[in-house]
């Protein structure tokens, strides 16, 4: 099973809110992110990775948004990466 990148744009992580203050303010923990793409690939499934770390793969071919874990130190930027794999 390889991991292919080409293919796969616009990425993109937006992190969700834990919950809401009564005065609108929103809770920060724990972190999710609902990272987003597109892709030009058919039949493949997607792996989604944090920081070199696997968090997540979808279940099914047209699957183009997870909810994954992010980190919670702020000290450093967050890396996500998706990539193509075999539907076997």
């Amino acid at each position: 099973m390889g991991l292919a990148s080409s293919g796969i744009s616009i990425v993109r992580a937006f992190e969700l809110p834990g919950g809401i203050w009564a005065d609108g303010g929103c809770v920060g923990a724990p972190r999710t992110a609902l990272v987003t793409w597109r892709s030009s690939l058919s039949e493949k499934f997607y792996q989604v990775y944090v920081n070199g770390r696997f968090a997540g793969a979808t279940c099914d071919g047209e699957q183009r948004q997870m909810v994954v874990q992010a980190p919670t130190s702020l000290d450093t930027a967050v890396r996500i990466e998706v990539f193509a794999v075999e539907a076997e």
